[in-house]
């Protein structure tokens, strides 16, 4: 149980670590974006015996702004070849890819530790929870995992999302826990 709550204090905390430092960094804009419009939402829902985290920006995006890591384009153009091998039908957007890059990967810009592992320290935590999932929207990408069946789903929007929006939905162990 102990393990379970550092993971989600991880997986939360970094998140808002990651919207706070990258989200709305002038680099990713022609111009920057004034303070008042530099905007986040964090939400935690309870239904029966399902519990709901999201966190939304309308800022650069995951495919933006992991298009300045030096390690990205290896590693986009590895889940490009594993995505293949697997047979996908359908073309997965380069967002959709770099989102699940973002999820790999777990290293941060800055070298340090703990830092730069949000999208990884989240997965952990959704992976502790039999039946959780992530679901993360971001420029053209939608990425969706969910531990039944350690499933990974990676589709394309039919229109842009602007920012990030990552939801982790959990199932409780009774009903009566929320």
């Amino acid at each position: 149980m102990q393990e379970g709550r550092v993971l989600a204090y991880n997986a939360i905390t970094e998140s808002i670590s990651n919207v706070w430092q990258h989200a709305y960094d002038d680099v990713f804009f022609t111009q920057p974006v004034p303070e008042e419009l530099r905007n986040w939402w964090f939400i935690v829902q309870c239904i029966h015996d399902q519990f709901y985290i999201a966190m939304y920006d309308m800022g650069a995006g995951i495919p933006t702004t992991i298009s300045k890591k030096p390690w990205a384009a290896a590693l986009i153009e590895t889940i490009s070849s594993l995505i293949e091998l697997r047979g996908y039908k359908v073309v997965v957007s380069p967002d959709a890819k770099s989102i699940k890059a973002a999820v790999d990967y777990g290293r941060s810009r800055f070298k340090q530790d703990n830092r730069g592992k949000g999208l990884t320290e989240a997965k952990d935590f959704v992976q502790q929870n039999p039946q959780g999932s992530m679901l993360i929207f971001s420029g053209l990408g939608h990425y969706e995992y969910k531990t039944e069946g350690d499933d990974e789903l990676l589709e394309t929007l039919s229109s842009p999302f602007r920012g990030t929006l990552i939801q982790w939905n959990l199932r409780l162990e009774t009903k009566n826990e929320c």
